[in-house]
């Protein structure tokens, strides 16, 4: 026999389904945990996929909240950030006028001019009439 006819065909052999589904899970976590290692996945992570255990998953369950609900306050929490993000828009808009109104002011002279009365928090009429009201 020669190097050709010892590598040759490869040769058949019995073996048990159960060990066959042995060989093909091992040969999957294998998989698995190279490419997590390629991919520099988190040590936690590689554990919880591979013993598939959640603990976040289980601080869900604890709550007692349904799927449904859980979607519900996503969406609501969704909602309040788009309000936030107009309201802050709207913020840096208006500071950005008064800063505006504050520059063409400066420019003009107008330094010591007093603010509107919404600005100061109402009229002086409104403040004398609370003081004669206190005597």
């Amino acid at each position: 026999m020669g190097l050709a006819d010892a590598l040759g065909a490869e040769d058949r052999a019995q073996v048990k389904m159960s060990d066959l589904t042995c060989l093909i899970r091992a040969q999957v976590e294998r998989n698995l945990l190279q490419n997590a290692l390629t991919a520099e996945i988190p040590r936690e992570t590689v554990q919880k996929l591979m013993t598939g255990k959640n603990d976040d998953l289980e601080a869900f369950r604890e709550l007692g909240l349904t799927p449904d609900q859980i979607r519900e306050m996503n969406h609501l929490y969704a909602d309040k950030c788009k309000e936030v993000a107009l309201l802050r828009a709207e913020n840096d808009l208006l500071k950005k006028q008064l800063d505006d109104v504050a520059a063409i002011a400066t420019q003009a002279g107008l330094e010591g001019v007093d603010h509107c009365e919404e600005c100061r928090g109402g009229s002086d009429e409104d403040l004398s009439d609370t003081d004669e009201a206190g005597k």
